[in-house]
């Protein structure tokens, strides 16, 4: 047994958890290898997954999600045979039927991700610009309308494009179940819907979009201060990490009210989680 010394309660509470997971985990190993193998039905969603990377990441990061949603999230209250195998059964019980509901959820994400991706590109395609015709000396001005290049089709503007594109490369980047939590996954879809909502009305009206998107700007731009920030309290990060999601709600408050928020958003509320967090990262 090694015994280490912290200089706080949080950090020597943060080290025994870890290491009581590390002990589950292991007496759990033959439960985790059949969830492992139940897993490998993703293969499926080789191709919807292929321009975030090989199969194998999402295999190998679904796994790592599995584990998360089974593994305790709470300090024992004491280091106790009877409380770590109440514990044991605990995390067990959370595995029958696990990994069909992540096959699931997965397969929702990377459909309606394909669905945005291919809107996205048609519209950009709608507003490509067209080569330029080669140069001619003008014999008179007749000729104007004959050189002049067509008009484009209306669709999403270049930079919406550009800015959708970002929206749905944070949202699902590569190895995204690394980043999220079991219980978030079915939110991922519903802000995914939301995106594919607001491609569609961008195309008929650019410049609400914009406008609309202007009023995330001053949250976003916090949002890069607090990923910049290199060590957040135990505290703040679970602030930090409430302040992410509630951009994205916010995002479905702005852009497809239809789709509905989880929890009541408003700039009020995203401010005063900001204040909270602007210490630590400003």
């Amino acid at each position: 047994v090694s015994v280490r010394l912290f200089r706080t309660a949080e950090a020597a509470g943060a080290a025994s958890l870890e290491g009581v997971r590390r002990l589950v985990e292991l007496a759990l190993s033959k439960d985790f290898g059949w969830l492992e193998r139940d897993l490998r039905a993703l293969q499926k969603f080789a191709t919807s997954y292929t321009p975030l990377g090989p199969i194998e990441d999402l295999l190998d990061s679904a796994l790592g999600l599995a584990r998360r949603s089974v593994l305790p999230t709470d300090r024992l209250p004491s280091l106790k045979k009877a409380l770590f195998d109440e514990t044991v059964e605990c995390s067990r019980a959370r595995i029958p039927g696990l990994a069909q509901q992540v096959i699931d959820r997965v397969g929702v994400v990377l459909q309606l991700r394909q669905g945005i991706q291919q809107k996205v590109g048609v519209a950009a395609a709608a507003v490509a610009p067209v080569a330029a015709a080669p140069r001619q000396a003008l014999k008179d001005f007749s000729q104007l309308s004959v050189l002049a290049p067509p008009v484009s089709r209306p669709g999403t503007p270049p930079a919406m494009s550009g800015s959708i594109q970002g929206e749905l490369a944070c949202l699902v980047p590569p190895r995204f179940l690394d980043g999220i939590s079991f219980e978030r996954l079915p939110h991922l879809a519903r802000y995914l819907r939301a995106l594919q909502v607001r491609v569609e009305r961008s195309a008929l009206n650019p410049t609400k979009d914009r406008e609309r998107a202007m009023l995330l700007v001053p949250y976003l731009a916090a949002l890069a201060k607090v990923r910049a920030t290199r060590v957040l309290s135990a505290g703040m990060q679970g602030v930090a990490e409430e302040f992410r999601w509630m951009i994205e709600e916010y995002k479905v408050s702005l852009f497809a009210q239809e789709v509905g928020t989880a929890m009541p958003v408003s700039p009020k509320r995203l401010d005063a989680l900001w204040e909270k967090l602007r210490l630590e990262c400003c």
